[in-house]
């Protein structure tokens, strides 16, 4: 009941938040020392849609790498504070699951989310985590689309992305149990568990479209 109480009152400020909240593009800025093992970009990239971005900010990469696995969707990953994430599902599942014609495929955007200026946002995070008795201890932005001619579209419903966020040193413990948080414009609040405990690794599915995600430990 706590936890419902809180959600509540909490979903109006999120939401408004991830509607403020900017897309990744030219504007962006980076900060942190860079998490994960980064991948480099690839042909695709300075061919494709995410090459101005990738021209204009170095750190920018069209792919990321957690615990050795390669994001199996390509796209913008702007992760230099320690957490990355991966895409686990394969682009022949997604392109099923979202009805994908000839000439789409899927596009994911990640990126840190500024806590200073989506403190509402983070402070909505941090209060659900504690409604549920978990400390969150990082914060993404991350959009599941697909790109077709060159123009971006978020995916909606489906059956959602599998994922997999690195675990900054600081933050891991034995014994400890890790999920995420994933909050979605509209105020829709999903506490996620890992589904397969790692040493360093979370693995979640992810609802499509945008979300603000909190990583957490109980």
């Amino acid at each position: 009941m706590k936890a419902n109480i809180i959600k509540r009152m909490l979903c109006g400020a999120l939401a408004l938040s991830l509607v403020l909240a900017p897309s990744i593009g030219v504007s962006a800025t980076v900060s942190g020392t860079t998490g994960g093992t980064v991948a480099p970009v690839t042909q695709a990239a300075a061919a494709g849609e995410a090459a101005p971005v990738v021209a204009a900010f170095p750190n920018v990469r069209e792919t990321f790498t957690v615990a050795g696995v390669r994001s199996t969707v390509g796209g913008v990953f702007l992760l230099e504070k320690g957490i990355g994430v991966a895409t686990t599902t394969s682009l022949d599942t997604l392109a099923a699951n979202y009805n994908l014609g000839a000439g789409a495929r899927p596009y994911v955007k990640a990126y840190d989310m500024d806590t200073n200026k989506s403190n509402l946002a983070k402070a909505s995070l941090d209060a659900t985590a504690a409604a549920y008795g978990a400390t969150a201890f990082g914060y993404i932005n991350f959009e599941l689309g697909a790109m077709q001619n060159g123009k971006y579209s978020l995916l909606e419903g489906g059956a959602g992305v599998d994922a997999a966020f690195s675990i900054p040193a600081a933050s891991l413990q034995a014994g400890a149990s890790y999920g995420v948080i994933c909050v979605k414009e509209g105020g829709v609040v999903t506490v996620i568990r890992d589904t397969n405990p790692n040493d360093n690794i979370i693995t979640v599915t992810l609802p499509a479209g945008r979300s603000a995600i909190a990583l957490i430990k109980f």
